[in-house]
């Protein structure tokens, strides 16, 4: 589940079906009064408790449902989603082979040295651990890890847009615009991350790691979104030369997954609606079509220049078919993973 900080104290927001939380009885806007007989009054004295919980062994929980309190049992553990696991490494796999061809272009293109960064940047974030494994140093820092490429993810790849599929003429006029990209996305990133540490050990900072994850996630994420699609829908609109708009139009195409679900749970929260728990098998699925749409821009439309990468025909269709072959492999485990959660 998520948790966030309140007025009146640590509430739940949503809760993956399924898991220990959903099968103890908890509910979304229960707020958390005690765990395992610590009192739980900030985010960070859930996760100094959550650190001593053995697989297998029931923790009492105390919420507020509605003014009344509720004592459930909780029984902490999953079974290990060797499914997703292996799913994750294969889009994994898919943006480091995106790399590597970007970075043999990297000397010589500030959009290969781009795409290499974001591409290493996401199979970093993919490969980081998601659960604590019993020892809060590595659930603390894989969290900090994965705000920190979040924001570094978010200024390469506006940048990114921006040069695709060459320097917009208001990007010349106005330089200063490429540190900002990077500034807001490295600040948010840096004052959620730095806020956890602090929180880890019991110290507390003008701002909590909830408020700064808000603003990260739930407001970052559709703003950088917001922005990608005027960027590049503008040069898929208007560019002067048809090849220039497939190239724009490609990466679009290839955001546009991602796109549509952080759109979705950004309007949800707009509207107030209860929020939902994304399955992380659909992030990991979205991620995906980005460098198959990359991928084919570069080979169908030379959104690189890679005539001196890719010389071998043999070469070429090799890497054609394992995209292939990955892209149908994801949908079919994909698919076989949804059909387990969604009617």
């Amino acid at each position: 589940f998520t948790l966030s900080d309140t007025a009146t104290g640590v509430s739940l927001r949503e809760l993956v079906p399924g898991y220990p939380a959903e099968r103890a009885g908890l509910r979304g806007g229960d707020r958390l009064l005690e765990i395992a007989g610590q009192p739980i009054r900030v985010e960070a004295d859930y996760d100094l408790v959550a650190v001593r919980f053995q697989r297998g062994e029931p923790v009492p929980v105390i919420v507020d449902r509605a003014g009344q309190q509720i004592l459930l049992t909780l029984v902490p553990g999953i079974p290990v989603s060797w499914a997703n696991l292996l799913f994750d490494l294969l889009v994994a796999l898919a943006y480091l082979a995106l790399g590597l061809v970007a970075v043999a272009q990297a000397g010589r293109d500030l959009r290969a040295r781009l795409l290499y960064l974001y591409s290493i940047a996401v199979a970093a974030e993919l490969l980081l651990p998601s659960e604590p494994v019993n020892a809060l140093a590595i659930g603390l820092w894989s969290a900090v890890g994965f705000y920190l490429l979040s924001g570094l993810q978010m200024g390469a790849e506006v940048h990114l847009a921006a040069l695709v599929p060459e320097r917009a003429q208001w990007l010349k006029t106005r330089p200063w615009v490429v540190p900002v990209f990077y500034a807001l996305g490295g600040v948010v990133a840096t004052s959620t991350a730095l806020a956890l540490i602090v929180e880890a050990q019991g110290g507390k900072l003008p701002w909590t790691s909830s408020q700064a994850e808000f603003l990260l996630l739930d407001l970052g994420l559709p703003v950088w979104a917001a922005t990608l699609a005027l960027l590049l829908g503008e040069r898929f609109l208007h560019h002067p030369r048809r090849e220039g708009r497939q190239q724009a139009g490609l990466v679009l195409l290839g955001l546009l997954p991602w796109m549509g679900v952080v759109f979705f749970l950004a309007v949800r929260l707009l509207f107030g609606w209860p929020s939902v728990a994304v399955p992380q098998a659909l992030w990991t699925l979205v991620l995906l079509a980005f460098p198959v749409a990359v991928f084919v821009a570069i080979f169908r439309y030379q959104l690189f220049d890679i005539e001196l990468v890719i010389r071998k025909s043999l070469l070429y269709g090799a890497l054609t078919t394992s995209l292939v072959l990955l892209f149908y492999a994801a949908l079919g485990a994909g698919g076989a993973l949804f059909a387990r959660s969604f009617e």
